[in-house]
Parts: C-alpha cells; sequence; structure tokens
C-alpha cells in the first residue's frame, strides 16, 4: 500500500471518528434535556394540575387508554369466574347451594 492510500485511510478514519463522537455527544445533549428536573412534563404538554370528576368522565369516554386503565383490573380478574367452595367435601352445603343458585340466576355460568 502507498503511502498516498494509508494517509487517505487514516483521513477517513478521523473523520469517521469526529462523526461517532458529534453524534454522541448530541445523544447526551438530548438526553440530558429530556431527563432536565427542572422542566414540568404537565406545563410542557398543557396538562391541568389538577382534575375535576368531570374530566376524568371526558378522558374515559374520549380516550381507550383511560377507559382501558380503568376496566383491566375488574376484567382480567374476573375474565374466569371463580370456583367458590366451603367445604372439600363434596356434597354441597346448603351456603354453596345458595351461591349456585345465585350464579345461575345472575348469569355467571
Amino acid at each position: 500500500m502507498s503511502d498516498t492510500n494509508m494517509a487517505l485511510n487514516e483521513q477517513d478514519m478521523a473523520w469517521v471518528r469526529g462523526l461517532v463522537e458529534n453524534a454522541s455527544l448530541m445523544r447526551s445533549t438530548l438526553l440530558s434535556k429530556l431527563i432536565d428536573t427542572r422542566r414540568d412534563i404537565d406545563d410542557e404538554c398543557g396538562y391541568p394540575k389538577e382534575l375535576t370528576t368531570e374530566q376524568y368522565k371526558l378522558m374515559y369516554d374520549r380516550e381507550g387508554v383511560a377507559a382501558r386503565t380503568v376496566r383491566i383490573l375488574p376484567e382480567e380478574s374476573w375474565a374466569q369466574d371463580p370456583e367458590i367452595y366451603e367445604t372439600e367435601d363434596p356434597q354441597q352445603t346448603p351456603w354453596e347451594e345458595a351461591w349456585k343458585e345465585l350464579e345461575e340466576r345472575i348469569g355467571c355460568i
């Protein structure tokens, strides 16, 4: 390899190193702006400091994420009906019979 080709490669490598350093500096600058504790995300996004019950209701009605957040625990908790019994004995107790009747009456089964 000639000296000219070697010098060109070294120049290219210096240029690439400078490019990488610049990108790294830009990334760290951006991250420091995002993590700046002096910034208030609610203020930056125009969110109110306190929400009224009417605002909660509007969010629930309009926003799928808000509605899903409210419904997820009850829906997932009761996705499968629980098996409820009073004793391990296969013979049903009066309480278990009453529970079974209640389930049938309200349509849980």
